[in-house]
């Protein structure tokens, strides 16, 4: 599998007032269109006070994004879901 590589904290860094709030505790992403779950995994270990919510509609992406976010021990702060539509 190939990992989402960009430099996060960069860009996000342009813009300083959602860096600000992804920097604080009580910061929340919505990730939609997860896929494999890298660029959750990616905000998450760029801003550790961030909890994220991934969704996703196709089933084997979301399989694989679980593997992804166990492999990286971010279990406690990505939540994987499925869409229905």
């Amino acid at each position: 599998m190939r990992k989402f590589v960009n430099d996060v904290a960069k860009w996000i860094s342009s813009m300083p007032d959602i860096a600000d709030k992804l920097k604080s505790k009580g910061g929340r992403v919505l990730d939609v269109g997860c896929g494999d779950g890298w660029a959750s995994i990616s905000l998450a270990t760029t801003f550790p006070l961030t909890k994220i919510d991934a969704i996703g509609a196709d089933s084997q992406s979301i399989d694989n994004a679980k593997k992804n976010v166990h492999n990286e021990g971010l279990e406690n702060r990505i939540s994987l879901h499925q869409s229905l539509i």
